[in-house]
């Protein structure tokens, strides 16, 4: 059976669309390739999906949505371009508590992994 991993990033570039308006709306470099990561592991370029849907869950509980978006990637990076659900009560205060945290904020993301290598 293949095994959920999370990654934090801790403090990643993020970017609100229109924050006075409270759209919810945000984008966030949320992976760079071939850079070892603080856990010690190194993603790939090619690895994640362009184009991939994703849900937002506060503190890994998916029965929660608080969000949702697409992963955009370059040939550095992945961006998660999405939008909080600020018309529920969860996602209205995932995206304040977000917002007010700023670059303080800690974020991770969730993958299975189907082809992977250990090294040094």
């Amino acid at each position: 059976m293949e095994n959920l991993q999370n990654k934090s990033i801790g403090k990643p570039q993020i970017t609100f669309k229109e924050p006075e308006s409270g759209s919810g709306e945000v984008e966030a470099i949320f992976s760079v390739f071939g850079i070892r990561d603080h856990d010690g592991d190194v993603v790939m370029a090619g690895s994640i999906p362009n184009e991939s849907k994703v849900t937002m869950a506060w503190a890994h509980d998916w029965t929660k949505p608080i969000g949702k978006g697409i992963v955009q990637v370059t040939d550095k990076s992945a961006i998660f371009k999405g939008k909080f659900f600020t018309d529920t009560d969860s996602g209205n205060e995932a995206y304040k508590i977000v917002k007010n945290m700023g670059e303080d904020q800690e974020w991770s993301w969730g993958f299975i992994a189907k082809n992977y290598q250990d090294g040094d």
